[in-house]
């Protein structure tokens, strides 16, 4: 980060004030100071301010330290990364479950002290835990050149295997993917220059309309919110929202020719109110949209949104508009240069990131627009018909297998067909579900446990079919089908997100299998035509449920 920068240049700006650079120089430079003092290697990062997790991301960078980013940050979920990290980054005194390591704190507090810190369940103490002050007034440092190549990230990401699954970066692979973005849309945002000294005296007032704003509704803790709504803006000189937006009347009333609004489908198919003003841009990612809505987000907020399809394990794969609009920068991304020609960027912030939505679950539609290869990515089909790529953003010139069927047009263009695994996306989501099952047969009144994708409504949700243990059959003939359901669900939350959760249940007496042991997801699917669940039939052994459905 040896490139000087306006001190008043805004970084992030929010209810919490705004940060200029003078503020991130001296908060990263106190950072780097603290952990390159630590022995633990590698750090979480887990928070709700994207300021401060930009600053503890180019810190513990520049400390050599290993960077861990949760998609999960629930306890539950937390503590059983924990042989994955040795320390935690955060902004809140979080809860690890019952591990227990060291958790420094950053509250942008005048002293720095200790203290304990009890989990909830089992009264275990996390130590030690250092409360970091902000010391935005010190004077700014810079930082020295990053050899990216040697400095790791490790992501998650649950495969269909059910259980969360790293990922392993390093920092030049999110460079690479850095320059890319910004070939593509750095002019979108370049009406106004975002690291004159205009710009940066504009924002130094914290008015979100003196200078370009990237805003989100999107967490950072996932690789597209990282990238999009974090670490482009930042590498680049531009000013980021410290919060999200959560809720579709605040994308409606903040919409401004000097924002640039990062989001999902998720919210996107929620809006019905037209905004006064565009947005200057809008990214869309988690999954696809379709035509329809594309065209109503159109006209309600002034401009079709910017797909983007990818993964965490490959990054950005391709991107596309299913509306044209009139702004030429919509097409300008089809015309780039291969990524070997450098593009100029801040290349000092070399923390640069990794551009990414999880794959998307598609319904191929005739109307519904090819999606475009990235600059400098080479597709073709596996034998199974699915999309494989090579690509600058992946460690290997292998080639990459994805498990989502595709149809390959010309000119690097492509049609999904949907995904061959089971994983689904419920409201954006990635929801594994076998790692859904695993949870619910953990449980005590669990023997047995199939969940599939519930379409019956206009909203997906999972369902559930189960087989019950002694234990939970007799949960159930105490409490009721009713108080018996919302208690599973709770348990749930602790492992997993509320849009992962089944919302309904079968009872049975055995999950059906054919005469291969295979289950029957016709029969699972028939099962839920009803509406009353079935009486819970008890299996005698928890580890080896009865199966007497169909063979």
């Amino acid at each position: 980060m040896g490139t000087e920068r306006p001190r008043t240049l805004r970084v992030a700006s929010g209810i919490q004030g705004t940060k200029q650079w003078k503020d991130y120089c001296c908060d990263v430079g106190y950072w780097q100071r603290v952990l390159r003092q630590r022995s633990e290697q590698r750090w979480a990062l887990c928070f709700d301010d994207s300021y401060w997790l930009a600053v503890a991301f180019m810190a513990a960078a520049c400390a050599g330290k290993v960077l861990v980013l949760p998609g999960n940050i629930r306890p539950g979920a937390l503590a059983e990364l924990a042989d994955q990290f040795d320390g935690v980054l955060s902004d809140t005194e979080l809860i690890v479950g019952s591990a227990s390591v060291p958790l420094l704190v950053v509250c942008g507090l005048n002293t720095t002290t200790e203290q304990d810190v009890r989990t909830e369940r089992e009264d275990t103490l996390l130590s030690p835990v250092a409360l970091l002050p902000s010391l935005s007034a010190e004077r700014p440092e810079l930082f020295e050149p990053l050899a990216l190549s040697d400095i790791s990230l490790i992501l998650f990401t649950s495969g269909s295997s059910g259980a969360p699954k790293p990922v392993y970066k390093t920092l030049d692979l999110l460079d690479a993917e850095i320059q890319g973005l910004e070939a593509c849309w750095g002019a979108m945002f370049d009406e106004h220059d975002a690291l004159s000294p205009e710009a940066g005296r504009q924002g130094g007032s914290g008015d979100s309309k003196g200078a370009l704003l990237i805003t989100s509704t999107v967490s950072h803790q996932h690789i597209y919110g990282l990238l999009f709504r974090v670490l482009w803006p930042l590498c680049t000189g531009r000013c980021f929202a410290r919060t999200n937006w959560l809720y579709p009347e605040q994308v409606i009333q903040n919409a401004s020719p000097d924002a640039v609004l990062i989001t999902s489908p998720a919210l996107l198919k929620r809006l019905t109110t037209a905004s006064a003003q565009s947005y200057r841009g809008i990214f869309s990612s988690g999954g696809p949209l379709s035509v329809e809505v594309s065209r109503r987000v159109a006209k309600l907020l002034g401009l079709p949104p910017i797909e983007i399809y990818g993964s965490t394990e490959t990054g950005g794969i391709a991107h596309r508009q299913q509306v044209v609009a009139q702004q030429a920068f919509i097409q300008q991304a089809i015309t780039q240069p291969p990524l070997t020609q450098k593009v100029p960027t801040q290349k000092a912030l070399t923390q640069n990131s990794t551009q990414s939505a999880e794959s998307a679950t598609v319904q191929t539609d005739e109307n519904e627009q090819a999606w475009q290869l990235f600059p400098g990515l080479e597709a073709r089909l596996s034998p199974q018909q699915c999309l494989m790529l090579r690509s600058p953003y992946l460690p290997s010139s292998d080639w990459y297998v994805t498990q989502d069927a595709c149809e390959l047009r010309p000119e690097g263009k492509f049609h999904l067909k949907g995904r061959v695994d089971r994983v689904v996306k419920i409201e954006e989501k990635r929801i594994s579900l076998p790692e859904v099952e695993g949870r619910l047969s953990q449980h005590r009144w669990i023997a047995d446990a199939a969940v599939i994708e519930d379409k019956q409504y206009q909203r997906a949700q999972l369902a559930a079919v189960l087989t019950l243990s002694p234990d939970g059959l007799a949960a159930f003939e105490r409490l009721g089908k009713g108080p018996f359901a919302v208690s599973l669900r709770q348990a749930m939350r602790e492992w997993v997100e509320p849009v992962g959760i089944p919302r309904r249940f079968r009872f049975v007496e055995a999950i059906p299998v054919n005469a291969q042991g295979k289950r029957q997801w016709s029969e699972l699917v028939s099962l839920f035509s009803a509406t009353d669940g079935l009486r819970p039939a008890v299996s005698n052994d928890k580890d080896e449920p009865m199966r007497k459905g169909k063979q």
